[in-house]
């Protein structure tokens, strides 16, 4: 008899966050986690929300 284990399928989904103006720079090092997102990254926000509402998204992960 032959020993299996059974691994489930998940969805996975990557996002990334909306743009920054460090981004748009092009810095990639800063001191703060928190930037804020310019005009660019909140259209962005607002684009993705309702395209995936019907996801059922249960864990968000944040890199350290």
């Amino acid at each position: 008899m032959e020993n299996t284990i059974a691994i489930p399928r998940v969805s996975f989904y990557f996002i990334r966050h909306g743009e920054t103006d460090w981004n748009k720079k092009h810095q990639v090092l800063c001191s703060d986690d928190d930037i804020a997102l310019n005009q660019t990254g909140l259209l962005q926000i607002a684009d993705i929300c309702p395209r995936t509402a019907s996801l059922h998204i249960t864990h968000i992960f944040k890199p350290s």
